[in-house]
């Protein structure tokens, strides 16, 4: 478990501002509606830069801690030449250079092997 940052703090709070909306009825549903603002929130969970690019990337974000724990099993298994394998059911690439955790998982665990 890590702590949110003080951003994704905001951008819950804004969901719960949209889903009041929603809840009120002043938003039509196709323009948002509450199974939006779940996808939003796991992607906030995961990484506030899932939500806007242009947002930093958190030291102890849970994408970071994750980094943190691969590398760390990587540096166990080395001696027996273990393998591991990740999987993330959202933010897969796409090929167009647009952020995605897979990418960023890879670009830091090689900047560690380095």
């Amino acid at each position: 478990m890590v702590k949110p940052s003080d951003i994704q703090k905001e951008m819950v709070a804004s969901l719960s501002e949209r889903a009041a909306k929603i809840h009120a009825r002043l938003v039509d549903p196709s323009e948002d509606n509450m199974l939006c603002i779940t996808s939003d929130g796991r992607k906030i969970g995961l990484d506030q830069r899932l939500m806007n690019p242009l947002l930093p990337d958190g030291p102890g974000s849970k994408l970071n801690a994750c980094v943190n724990n691969v590398f760390r099993i990587w540096q166990e298994g080395t001696p027996g030449r273990l393998t591991q394998l990740l999987f993330c059911d959202m933010s897969t690439p796409k090929g167009d250079g647009s952020f995605n955790v897979y990418d960023d998982i890879k670009k830091k665990t090689r900047i560690r092997e380095g």
